[in-house]
């Protein structure tokens, strides 16, 4: 994961991932740990976050997606949205599992 100042057609063209996924409010419901499961399955996954005060992804953004995930039926924070699919993408891809565990050999 990174940050960096482009346009989102060249990210999304330099990153070469086979799934860019978005998360909008106007998205298909579908619950976060399932989309990070699916994320997890994908070569370098790709994510956008809604993060709008007003409004929504332009139809040039839309076009860049495969597929917009809504997984919640209020409107969430951007900063929310980022960190649920972090820590589900990390249970999804064994992070997390393997932090515990050398967790609990350093104290045995």
């Amino acid at each position: 994961m990174w940050i960096e100042k482009s346009d989102l057609r060249r990210i999304v063209r330099n990153i070469a991932s086979e799934k860019v996924i978005g998360f909008s409010v106007l998205g298909k419901s579908m619950i976060m740990r399932d989309i990070a499961h699916e994320a997890s399955e994908a070569e370098s996954p790709l994510a956008f976050i809604g993060g709008f005060p007003r409004g929504h992804f332009t139809d040039e953004t839309r076009r860049l997606l495969d597929v917009i995930y809504c997984v919640d039926r209020d409107s969430l924070d951007a900063w929310l949205v980022a960190g649920r699919f972090v820590y589900d993408f990390e249970w999804a891809i064994g992070v997390a599992q393997g932090r515990l565990k050398d967790r609990q050999v350093g104290q045995g």
